[in-house]
């Protein structure tokens, strides 16, 4: 776990390319880096990704992982490499930012792919996110532009957050969760392992969200939620769906 610091843009850093010997400007290995999904999502994140790292300068970005697209195909420049298994043995050290944000494909991948000590799940963080000091970030998180994380707020491993989504004070999001752009928790919010929050939702303060939930768009939530039902409308009413 690593504590999330407060960010701001600082000036570009451009990696230094030397023939075959790739390394960033301070002189260390640059890490091959890849995105697991070539659809929408990923190559948002892939981007976001491009954004981070012309700060940062850490990794090498190679392309795309995709189990429906031919390898070689090029996708918004970049090429998909293969698939599932041609990751899984990856035998030199490779960083793999998950492009899809449906919460039990993240955490099947996530701790499948952990088997391969040579695969690690970077944290991705635009530079247009503002994050709190005493905020605390696992790995694999992706924060995508203008999201805000308030003081104390903790995210856990895998977790999506997309573009102005806030998450106010003392809010835990845990494991595989993801949420849309333009989500707003207040302080306090719970949400437990593998839930999902569509574009626009609000959830008030103190409210728990129970374990692969799902929030639908645009909803309030007002009340706790209880595990594996999908909530939505205003004010939120859980269903169970079949």
């Amino acid at each position: 776990m690593v504590s999330a610091k407060l960010l701001r843009p600082e000036p570009r850093k451009t990696a230094i390319i030397e023939d075959q010997n790739r390394s960033t400007n301070r002189g260390d290995p640059m890490l091959s880096l890849v995105v697991y999904g070539a659809g929408g999502l990923g190559r948002e994140i892939l981007y976001y990704t491009h954004q981070y790292n012309e700060i940062h300068g850490q990794y090498l970005i190679e392309g795309f992982i995709d189990d429906g697209i031919e390898a070689g195909k090029i996708v918004d420049g970049y090429p998909v490499l293969g698939g599932f298994e041609a990751l899984k043995h990856k035998d030199v050290p490779t960083a793999l930012v998950i492009g899809i944000a449906e919460p039990k494909t993240k955490r099947r991948l996530m701790e499948s792919l952990s088997e391969n000590p040579n695969i690690s799940f970077p944290t991705i963080i635009h530079p247009t996110a503002f994050v709190a000091k005493t905020a605390k970030i696992q790995d694999g998180v992706v924060l995508a532009p203008f999201t805000f994380v308030s003081l104390n707020a903790f995210i856990g491993r895998g977790v999506f957050v997309n573009v102005g989504t806030q998450l106010g004070h003392d809010t835990t999001i845990r494991n595989y969760c993801s949420l849309m752009p333009s989500v707003n928790l207040s302080g306090g919010v719970v949400l437990e392992e593998e839930c999902y929050v569509g574009v626009g939702a609000k959830i008030l303060q103190n409210i728990t969200i129970g374990t692969a939930s799902v929030v639908g768009a645009n909803s309030l939530v007002l009340r706790n939620v209880p595990p594996g039902v999908t909530a939505f409308g205003n004010p939120a009413i859980p269903r169970k769906l079949t």
